[in-house]
């Protein structure tokens, strides 16, 4: 298992110049490669960590949705629950805590590898929620069904469609507490989408011939696994996505169900707790996309940036914004403090360059941020934390 290729949480991005080798599978295309180095903390050691520093992300439940699938299409082996507190002998519940969830992809890295896991799924006949998606009237509905589903379903992650220059791209942005676990989910989420996209064309000779024009954006590659996908893969994108012709969208299903659809879309809206409305979940979707800003960029995107990634115009969000009680820049203010004191339990992060990382002029504009947020400096909290977690420390209360 390769490990420098995943992403860490606030991992160093090197720029790579790479060729990608044309095959009869893939449109090649020599392009320059960001690639991103996970820091040297092993999957063992950020389950620990995680499950010490953020217990409520860690116990928070998930679907199991794509780890059912390796369950069954595994045999349901005991090595690929070790480390958790499920039974390996019980079907797995719809619902299971993110840290057992991290723990089986954990398990299931260093038993198969990254490789071998994206050409199992390339190999299933079936994926999650295949019946529910095959409903669907057309492709772009059913894209439009896991965005939905996705959105509700896991608040780790944020699902959107953007029309731009003829192409609609699926696009998913993971909560950085995955940490080393970002770049496997991506490329994971990628696939299954992509057999989304496969199912609907590929059942005519008209839509496997479309195959070619799907575009999978990559923020880390590996070069056995784009062999396998017949599209176009890029290596230039700053996030990962899927990106389908607009005309593609109307793709008809072949399994279309007017009723079982009715009945899916009417499930979806109940335990949605009925309609939404529009902005009932925007403050977790830029509270992601300011995430993957801040530690990939180390800036603050503007309001304009955000509106146009969320495809609402300024007036709209701001609208959105009013609606929730709050403002854009009270939810940087609350974020930028949240991160910092996730990296500040880092160990070698000087405090100017965490200033540097969430986008401040300078170190000390954040150190009085951080003061008048947490009521001391950086430096003297990180300082009461260790002395918290040392078994020599005593209470600071």
């Amino acid at each position: 298992m390769q490990t420098g290729r995943y992403i860490g949480t606030f991992s160093q991005k090197l720029d790579i110049s790479c060729r990608c080798r044309p095959t009869h599978h893939r449109i090649g295309r020599r392009r320059e490669r960001a690639m991103y180095v996970i820091s040297p903390v092993g999957f063992d050691e950020f389950l620990d960590r995680l499950m010490r520093n953020d217990p409520e992300f860690a116990s928070s439940k998930v679907p199991t949705g794509v780890t059912a699938f390796w369950c069954e299409s595994l045999g349901r082996p005991g090595w690929m629950f070790a480390g958790t507190d499920l039974d390996p002998g019980s079907p797995l519940p719809r619902e299971i805590s993110q840290i057992n969830d991290l723990q089986i992809m954990s398990n299931l890295l260093q038993m198969h590898g990254e490789a071998r896991l994206a050409a199992m799924m390339l190999e299933w006949s079936n994926y999650p929620a295949q019946s529910q998606i095959l409903a669907a009237p057309d492709l772009g509905a059913a894209l439009q069904f896991v965005v939905t589903a996705s959105n509700r379903k896991n608040p780790a992650m944020a699902a959107r469609i953007i029309r731009s220059q003829g192409m609609a791209v699926f696009r998913f942005d993971m909560d950085p507490r995955f940490g080393p676990f970002c770049g496997i989910h991506e490329q994971l989420l990628l696939i299954w989408i992509f057999l989304i996209i496969r199912s609907f064309l590929g059942v005519s000779a008209q839509g496997i011939g479309q195959l070619p024009r799907i575009v999978i954006s990559r923020l880390h590659s590996n070069d056995a696994i784009d062999a396998l996908l017949p599209c176009e893969v890029v290596y230039d994108s700053e996030a990962a996505s899927v990106g389908v012709p607009e005309e593609l969208m109307d793709f008809p299903g072949l399994t279309f169900d007017p009723e079982l659809w009715a009945s899916i879309l009417a499930s979806l809206e109940k335990a949605g707790g009925g309609k939404r409305r529009p902005s009932s979940r925007r403050p977790d979707e830029i509270e992601h996309l300011v995430r993957n800003v801040l530690a990939k960029e180390a800036r603050v995107p503007p309001f304009a940036e955000i509106a146009a990634e969320l495809g609402l115009s300024e007036r709209t969000l701001a609208r959105n914004f009013a609606a929730c009680g709050q403002t854009y820049r009270a939810l940087i203010d609350k974020l930028r403090m949240a991160m910092a004191q996730e990296m500040l339990l880092q160990d070698g992060l000087k405090v100017k360059d965490l200033g540097h990382q969430l986008g401040y002029s300078d170190p000390s504009a954040f150190v009085r941020s951080f003061r008048r947020y947490s009521g001391v400096s950086p430096a003297r909290w990180r300082k009461m934390k260790k002395r918290e977690g040392s078994p020599h420390g005593g209470s600071t209360r």
